[in-house]
């Protein structure tokens, strides 16, 4: 499902590119080029299990491509995540952790610095590897979902040069997986700080 999870992403990768294609007859002060972006940063990542919480500290990074307005960018991105590991009484539980996002941000002001809120909706592939270990007996399962995710945004962004554009972002994202695999009770949410740098063609 992971593969699927990635391949999904860049067939829509196209998709702001075909768009720039046939829109050659439109002033250029209105629509603007298509954008691809490089992002990465860390994320605190709750997770609550049987009544239990944890939270992690991990990595992230991935990427989008995207379509700016005057004032309106709209992308579809992908990030894959550190995955994050719980011990409980014998049982091991590793989780990893993706999200595929269509995001929609509106940039304020008109300068070479632009502070910019957005917000996001698609979902989330969670893969969970468990083991049970007790003397005499081990078992080894693995599980994969996908879940509905809602993020939030808030950043500012620096145009460095006519193609570059540095970007310093906050986000909370929600992934709706009250159940989780082996019908462990879990509740998901992830909070980053992100660092991006966007090229626009």
């Amino acid at each position: 499902m992971k593969q699927k999870f990635i391949l999904l992403f860049f067939a829509f990768c196209f998709f702001p590119f075909s768009v720039q294609a046939q829109e050659t007859d439109v002033s250029s002060d209105v629509f603007q080029k298509p954008y691809f972006a490089i992002k990465g940063g860390s994320s605190r990542m709750k997770l609550k299990v049987d009544h239990n919480d944890k939270n992690y500290d991990v990595g992230m990074g991935g990427g989008a491509v995207g379509l700016s307005f005057e004032h309106f960018r709209f992308e579809i991105e992908l990030m894959l995540y550190e995955a994050m590991k719980y011990n409980f009484g014998g049982t091991y539980l590793k989780r990893e952790t993706g999200t595929m996002l269509i995001n929609g941000f509106y940039d304020f002001g008109g300068g070479s610095v632009r502070p910019y809120v957005g917000v996001g909706l698609g979902y989330g592939y969670l893969a969970d590897k468990r083991r049970d270990v007790a003397p005499g007996f081990y078992r080894s399962m693995e599980e994969e979902k996908t879940a509905l995710a809602a993020a939030a945004h808030a950043g500012l962004s620096v145009k460095v040069s006519e193609h570059l554009t540095l970007d310093a972002s906050g986000r909370y994202i929600y992934l709706n997986s009250d159940q989780s695999n082996f019908d462990i009770k879990a509740k998901h949410s992830i909070v980053s700080g992100v660092l991006a740098l966007r090229y626009s063609f």
